[in-house]
């Protein structure tokens, strides 16, 4: 990105950085990765590549990342702690804004989590 920048002129200090994270959430980590398993295949490049679009298809290309690989790149936590340092590590780098895409088993749970924990904690220790 600093080089991108540079080479148009800008100052990398100067360019907002977005970042979109996906993140499960669920005392039960079984339930979380279970939820967010449809994404399998989200971190395999060649999906997005070759556009493919049938779900049968992802589905299949899904399968072939195991839960292991596939939790390294999507977040599955079980206490608000596990999202705060996931989101630290990005806001330390410099990322200013933060998309948090959830594919909880129970949404209004993550939202309240978030809500209680997370949020209150990022704006205490780093402000909006």
């Amino acid at each position: 990105m600093e080089r991108s920048a540079k080479s148009v002129g800008r100052d990398p200090d100067a360019v907002l950085k977005i970042l979109e994270i996906w993140v499960a959430y669920d005392e039960d980590y079984e339930k979380a990765l279970k939820a967010a398993r449809f994404w399998a295949a989200s971190p395999l490049p060649f999906v997005y590549k070759y556009a493919i679009s049938a779900p049968r298809e992802i589905e299949q290309y899904g399968s072939l990342v195991g839960d292991e690989q596939f939790s390294r790149y999507f977040l599955i936590g079980t206490r608000p702690e596990d999202h705060i340092k996931h989101l630290e590590r990005f806001i330390k780098i410099g990322f200013g804004v933060i998309h948090v895409l959830s594919s909880s088993p129970d949404e209004i749970k993550t939202i309240r989590m978030y809500a209680k924990h997370v949020l209150p904690y990022i704006k205490s220790t780093y402000g909006t």
